[in-house]
C-alpha cells in the first residue's frame, strides 16, 4: 500500500511545497493533492517520478 505519510515527510525533509514537487516531478499538483488526501493510489510510474524528484528509493514509499 502508498505511504502517503512518507510522502508528506520526505516533502518536509526536502522543503518542497506541493507546488514545487509537481514543478519538480514533473506531476501535475491536482495529482500530488489526490494522492496526499488518499483519493487516488499513484501509477509506478508517477511513485518514480515523486521518488527521483524527492532523492528516495521507490520502494520506500510502500508500506505492507
Amino acid at each position: 500500500m502508498f505511504d502517503k505519510q512518507f510522502l508528506r515527510n520526505a516533502m518536509v525533509a526536502e522543503c518542497l511545497s506541493m507546488k514545487a514537487l509537481a514543478e519538480k516531478s514533473n506531476v501535475t499538483l491536482t495529482t500530488i493533492c489526490l494522492i496526499l488526501s488518499g483519493k487516488r493510489n499513484p501509477s509506478l510510474a508517477t511513485v518514480g517520478k515523486l521518488a527521483k524528484a524527492l532523492n528516495r528509493n521507490p520502494a520506500d514509499f510502500f508500506k505492507e
